[in-house]
């Protein structure tokens, strides 16, 4: 009852406020950095990136009436996000690269038409000594452009487990040497230090991670002909503790090598591309190393059958080493349709398969809470079809509904340890999996919206292989509830919340619903002085006791101010 009446005052806040606004519709303006909301504080920094847009665009492919149309790059970013923990369904998300590569949310485009420079910067701080800080310089040069930024968040937290430093340092530029051609070099540095009291029996365990990469692409683009793609990334992490364990010692190297090329005939369109990734992992000065591989290579069709659906078919290629332990080969084809009955009204359709690999440092910034476990077992989806439905019954309303059921042979899950105390990565195999959203996009103004999702999840999970009488993978909550809304109060004084209401979770096959269901609210004002805002927020404002990772608390109510400033 408690929980229903936090959801309950949020929305109706959110809600009547934005229709409080909708006789004084400000004009628009560009889209904030996302150090310009609290949408940064949330338990970890997010790292501040000039083409960040902070937009949750649906899915579909919108032709509309008026001929827009999305660009989805084919291209990789070399650069890392860091750990976002509110994240955590992220781990179970249909993550086949066939799917991914499509689903990429469109990027808002940083090269300003009127502007040949932006620099940018912030700066706040406040409870539990938190400070957050983040700036950076972007700007045209003759045939090309550069862009700096750097950014560092830091907190003592309310518990020991709540220290952290967290940072990082990038930087990128591209040059056309010729019509038509496009080169670019991104490199980028991060640091990842955080105190987990109690881990591994220590008192003062602290954990620091260090990861250097850096990539290069080459694209060749001609419109309405061909384009292609070719580029690299490379990456080094290091892994250490104050803790003489040698299991706490490891380094991780790989390089991935891909490319993607497409052709656009009267009729269809085909795309051709693939990619190779060897990785290096060693435990501790006196073990050996083990290398993985992974690469595959795909075709796909793509025709515009009339004006109103696209249709795609295609397959890929993939072959896995796992050390000595495994090689296995697989062919994964998956079609998508995408149809526009009406200008309101868009589908989405797909059927996918294939395996899905994933580095460990990829998997350390999903979860730096992370004790390794050998080897790391590639995952295969079995079948998965995903439907979706975008619909627009009014101009500043838009209502999206999907279902997504996959069938897996293996699935990769993170599960904790009571000896240890911290995550593992463990895997089953035949579970099912199926995620039902449904969401509300009422957007008044550039300044005055409202977002709210409802998403559920159901797992099914073969028994006679986990040796569980649960149901439920770990980590994986029964529902989540996630709201965000900016509302314009005055002229240029902004409400804004965020807030995430989280179901039960297991922590583990054999444990049950051990971490409760909590509700975390986020809520601030800004104000804004043309180029410069201020701001101050409240981070769980109902001080929730919270635990997104078992043993290891969230922090409690704090107050944080700070400006931030575009010029």
């Amino acid at each position: 009852m408690k929980k229903s009446l936090k959801i309950f005052i949020i929305l109706a806040l959110s809600f009547s406020m934005v229709y409080a606004q909708k006789k004084a519709v400000a004009p628009p303006t560009p889209i904030p950095l996302p150090s310009d909301s609290v949408q940064a504080g949330r338990g970890q920094s997010q790292k501040v990136d000039i083409k960040d847009s902070q937009l949750d665009l649906p899915d579909v492919l919108i032709l509309g009436q008026d001929k827009s149309k999305r660009t989805i790059t084919d291209k990789q970013d070399a650069t890392q996000a860091p750990p976002s923990l509110l994240k955590v369904e992220k781990t179970y998300e249909p993550v086949s690269i066939w799917f991914t590569r499509e689903a990429v949310k469109p990027e808002i485009e940083k090269k300003s038409q009127i502007n040949n420079r932006l620099s940018w910067g912030q700066l706040s701080g406040g409870g539990y000594t938190t400070l957050s800080a983040n700036a950076g310089h972007w700007q045209k040069y003759s045939g090309g452009d550069w862009g700096l930024h750097g950014w560092i968040n830091r907190s003592s937290g309310q518990y020991e487990n709540s220290r952290y430093l967290i940072g990082a340092i990038a930087g990128e530029t591209s040059i056309a040497p010729a019509p038509h051609i496009t080169a670019s070099l991104k490199a980028e540095y991060n640091l990842n230090q955080k105190g987990l009291f109690n881990a591994l029996n220590s008192n003062n365990f602290e954990r620091k991670i260090n990861t250097i990469c850096f990539g290069s692409e080459l694209i060749y683009d001609l419109p309405g002909s061909s384009n292609a793609l070719l580029g690299f990334d490379v990456n080094k992490t290091g892994l250490k503790s104050d803790t003489t364990s040698q299991f706490e010692k490891r380094d991780n190297f790989w390089y991935n090598l891909y490319f993607n090329y497409s052709k656009t005939f009267p009729v269809v369109k085909v795309t051709a591309s693939g990619r190779y990734i060897r990785e290096t992992s060693s435990f501790g000065a006196d073990s050996a190393d083990i290398k993985d591989s992974f690469g595959e290579a795909g075709l796909e069709i793509q025709s515009q059958i009339y004006s109103k659906m696209i249709v795609a078919a295609g397959a890929g290629y993939q072959v896995n080493t796992t050390g000595s332990v495994t090689n296995e080969s697989l062919l994964s084809p998956y079609m998508k349709l995408n149809f526009m009955p009406d200008r309101r009204l868009g589908l989405s359709l797909r059927y996918q398969s294939g395996l899905t690999y994933k580095t460990f440092s990829e998997r350390l910034v999903e979860n730096p809470f992370l004790f390794y476990s050998v080897p790391l077992t590639v995952e295969k989806e079995k079948h998965a079809v995903l439907f979706n439905i975008d619909f627009e019954p009014v101009s500043k309303l838009k209502i999206n509904a999907g279902i997504k059921h996959r069938i897996m042979d293996n699935l990769t899950f993170w599960e904790s340890d009571s000896t240890t105390q911290l995550v593992r990565l463990n895997f089953m195999q035949n579970p099912e999996l199926t995620d039902i959203s449904f969401g509300i996009h009422l957007r008044v103004s550039e300044q005055t919206q409202v977002q709210v999702n409802y998403i559920h999840l159901i797992d099914k999970i073969d028994k006679n292989k986990t040796l569980t009488n649960y149901d439920k993978i770990p980590y994986r909550p029964e529902y989540r509830i996630p709201v965000n809304a900016t509302i314009e109060l005055l002229k240029g004084t902004f409400l804004l919340i965020d807030a995430d209401f989280y179901g039960p979770r297991m922590s583990r096959l054999d444990s049950g619903e051990d971490l409760p269901a909590f509700t975390l609210v986020n809520a601030g004002l800004k104000q804004n002085f043309g180029k410069i805002n201020a701001l101050v927020s409240v981070r769980n404002i109902f001080d929730s006791e919270y635990t997104l990772w078992k043993y290891f608390p969230g922090m409690g109510i704090h107050i944080i101010v700070g400006i931030s400033a575009k010029f």
